[in-house]
């Protein structure tokens, strides 16, 4: 049992790894707007996030089928605990190894998403800005740069925005 989990979490840790390299691609893709290339990353992510949740589904079966062979409880299945009832025994090293390896990929990926949020979010205001200013030549009404608080002066926004 201890062997499948292992091997479930390695094939997980080769999806963060892979969505890992997928988000410094579309880090790179937001950067140079190319929208085409974006749709293609993003159905890759998708395609690599079904099957990783496929995967979770499976590793907390296995865990739960570790935790009742081990005697925990269902609130106490997790690796950590599973890792302090198999201490020195057999698959204790390679378990601890891939969860650790799986946590910092985990950690690298949040990072890599909250960068290209941050991104997007930029490139979303410049759009709003530049209809803004497309609006404003039209309409007459006032809107440009206020260099004092670092912001774009609008009247309106072309675009509702969720904050």
């Amino acid at each position: 049992m201890i062997n499948e989990l292992i091997n479930i979490m390695k094939e997980q840790l080769l999806c963060y790894d892979f969505l890992l390299g997928l988000s410094k691609e579309k880090t790179e893709v937001i950067i140079n707007n190319n929208v085409t290339e974006l749709k293609r990353v993003t159905d890759l992510e998708n395609e690599c996030i079904i099957k990783n949740v496929a995967l979770e589904r499976r590793r907390l079966e296995v865990l739960e089928e570790v935790a009742c062979l081990s005697g925990l409880g269902t609130g106490e299945m997790t690796i950590s605990s599973i890792l302090n009832k198999i201490k020195g025994g057999p698959g204790h090293g390679e378990l601890l190894s891939v969860s650790l390896k799986m946590r910092e990929s985990i950690e690298r990926l949040k990072e890599a998403n909250d960068r290209n949020r941050v991104l997007i979010g930029n490139s979303l205001e410049y759009i709003d800005y530049s209809m803004n200013v497309i609006r404003t030549s039209i309409e007459g009404e006032p809107a440009g740069f206020d260099p004092e608080n670092n912001s774009y002066i609008s009247n309106r926004s072309f675009f509702d925005a969720k904050q």
